[in-house]
């Protein structure tokens, strides 16, 4: 049976309560209202016997007939409610002090009687005394039923008292066999529940924190558990078999990478030595056939080596491409500040005739390598130098902003900008958005920085305006220093 069906069955049983506690309270109530009838009638019976014997006691002394009319009136009464009394009480003890009642009262009632015989004869001391024996008899015989009625109702209360705690332990006693048989059909399914919860946790964790992804766990039933086992352990299969899959395509992946970066690092050392011998031979046939050769020839000479020099460069930075992913960091504090103006100090002996104003910001120091980080700053600055080359009064500020966790740099010009919709082939591999005639370079550039910045775990992204300048930022996580002596100058 499901856990869900034996709940349903366990709910209902404060339904089944409720319909015990009912009928026991109905039961009870209706016996303790007839015992409390009981003892009404079984006081009706004492007024009643006390008005005859007042009555009777009346005549004794006066004589008169109003008396003696109602000492008979409430004998009848007497005799009425003994046979209606006797119909409420089934227990023996009380029937026998009925029976001593009646009886006595039948001697009481015999006494009044045969008092009222002698009342019209001439008495004589004799009949005189007899008489005062009989009234004594009648005051003996009445006197003695009063502690009979008085057990009477005792026992009618008793009977009550007895009823009302019969009730009371009835319910106290359903209440407590229901929470037991309730607790007792709750127990399996507790443990069937902690058991089934425990197998189901502790194979999550061996998943989420292990990687145990063909983890299986068992659990034996047709409830909702032995279900649930059986859906984990196809969703563990199928986690592993595509766990399986992604390692295999990862792996594959890597090696094309690989293959792929050692395929251009072959080709592009291979190319150079031609390259070389290209540049080297126009050299010569310059120098040595310079002068038999019209303007025009010379022109030639000089597109074949500039072109050749361009193809130098794009070689260089396809190597230097290559060499950053396959670089491995050695990451330690880097003061980031100091090593902005040591890249700028190189960049302007490279651009001595560039008149830029710089802003270095008081950035913070970040937990990288240095030599990556150094390389990463070059590119942007240069691109920076570039594109201010055309602005009149040119200016670059490197900055910083620290975000939750991580650092975000900047590098900011009022060059020449670019326009937004294009920004995503910026870090593309030989992707341009401008065009030779007006800005040199290969397109590497940038790619070499988002390859960096991306080993850090970090990101890379820009924004411009046409003709107002660009923004390039890279974000590194915050991560605990490494340790080492602090890299800015190395």
């Amino acid at each position: 049976m499901k856990i869900r069906d034996q709940l349903r069955l366990v709910a209902l049983s404060p339904l089944l309560v409720a319909t015990i506690l009912a009928i026991t309270l109905y039961v009870g109530g209706s016996s303790i209202e007839q015992q409390r009838q009981t003892a009404i009638m079984a006081d009706h019976v004492g007024e009643s016997l006390e008005q005859f014997e007042f009555a009777s006691i009346d005549y004794f002394i006066n004589r008169s007939s109003r008396a003696l009319s109602q000492a008979r009136e409430h004998s009848q009464h007497v005799v009425q409610n003994l046979e209606e009394v006797k119909l409420y009480f089934d227990d023996l003890r009380s029937t026998e002090i009925l029976e001593e009642i009646g009886l006595r009262f039948a001697q009481a009632d015999w006494v009044l009687s045969e008092f009222i015989g002698m009342q019209d004869i001439e008495m004589n001391q004799v009949q005189r005394d007899y008489m005062l024996e009989l009234s004594h008899r009648f005051n003996t015989e009445m006197s003695s039923i009063k502690p009979l009625i008085r057990d009477i109702h005792g026992n009618a209360h008793l009977q009550i008292s007895e009823t009302t705690k019969n009730v009371v332990i009835v319910v106290i006693s359903v209440m407590v066999l229901v929470v037991i048989l309730v607790l007792i059909a709750l127990s399996p399914i507790f443990y069937r529940i902690d058991s089934s919860m425990k197998l189901l946790t502790q194979a999550t964790k061996n998943i989420a924190r292990e990687g145990e992804l063909n983890r299986s766990i068992e659990i034996k039933g047709k409830d909702e558990f032995a279900q649930l086992a059986i859906d984990f352990n196809l969703m563990s299969y199928k986690l592993s078999r595509a766990e399986q899959s992604r390692k295999k395509h990862l792996d594959e992946l890597e090696m094309a990478v690989k293959d792929l970066e050692s395929f251009s690092y072959s080709v592009s050392h291979d190319l150079r030595s031609p390259l070389r011998a290209i540049d080297g031979f126009i050299a010569i046939l310059k120098e040595d056939y310079g002068k038999s050769l019209d303007e025009e020839g010379l022109r030639l000479f000089g597109i074949v080596q500039e072109n050749a020099n361009k193809m130098g460069e794009l070689i260089d930075d396809i190597l230097a491409f290559s060499r950053a992913g396959r670089f491995e960091l050695q990451k330690a504090k880097v003061n980031m500040k100091q090593l902005v103006t040591e890249v700028w100090d190189d960049i302007q002996l490279e651009n001595p005739e560039a008149e830029i104003q710089m802003q270095i910001d008081d950035i913070p120091d970040i937990n990288a390598d240095v030599i990556a980080i150094r390389q990463v700053l070059h590119n942007l600055l240069s691109n920076a130098v570039k594109f201010t080359r055309k602005t009149e009064k040119p200016k670059i500020q490197v900055g910083s902003e620290k975000l939750e966790g991580s650092i975000r740099y900047f590098v900011k010009d009022n060059g020449a900008g670019f326009n937004k919709e294009y920004k995503d082939k910026l870090f593309v591999m030989f992707q341009r958005l401008h065009g030779m005639d007006e800005f040199e370079g290969t397109g590497v550039g940038l790619a070499i920085v988002k390859r960096f910045i991306q080993k850090h775990n970090g990101s890379v992204d820009a924004d411009a305006i046409v003709d107002k300048g660009a923004t390039f930022n890279f974000i590194l996580p915050v991560e605990p220093v490494s340790s080492g002596k602090e890299r800015g100058n190395d």
